[in-house]
């Protein structure tokens, strides 16, 4: 069954293998992410120190990350992306899977079910 949904919902894994330590992994994600807040809740840009928009928000250590594309406005449908990073021989590997979140699930399994005809048209 688990093996079906992955077929049929939008859910991707990845894995990178790249020359940059696991370090450098983790300082590229200080760079371009920050932690979420109540102002990213609400719709507030993702500024970072420096003043530049960041492109990602969530929550990451030396080990791995949990990541949302940062976007300006409402876009329930934005994919989480959790990583993993691992050091190998000539650097690291990252495991990414995407998925939307759980939210999302539900909401498209109601929608799809016919749930949509009983609430009427918006």
């Amino acid at each position: 069954m688990a093996r079906l949904l992955r077929l049929l919902l939008p859910y991707r894994k990845l894995e990178l293998t790249t020359r940059l330590s696991p370090a450098d992994i983790v300082a590229a994600l200080e760079r371009e992410a920050r932690a979420p807040t109540w102002s990213r809740v609400f719709g507030a840009a993702n500024i970072g120190l420096d003043g530049r928009v960041l492109k990602f928000y969530g929550n990451w250590d030396d080990t791995g990350f949990d990541l949302r594309r940062a976007v300006v406005g409402r876009s329930s449908f934005t994919p989480r992306i959790h990583g993993t990073i691992t050091s190998a021989s000539s650097g690291s590997t990252v495991q990414l899977t995407m998925a939307p979140t759980w939210l999302s699930w539900v909401f498209v399994a109601l929608w799809s079910t016919g749930l949509r005809e009983h609430l009427g048209s918006f």
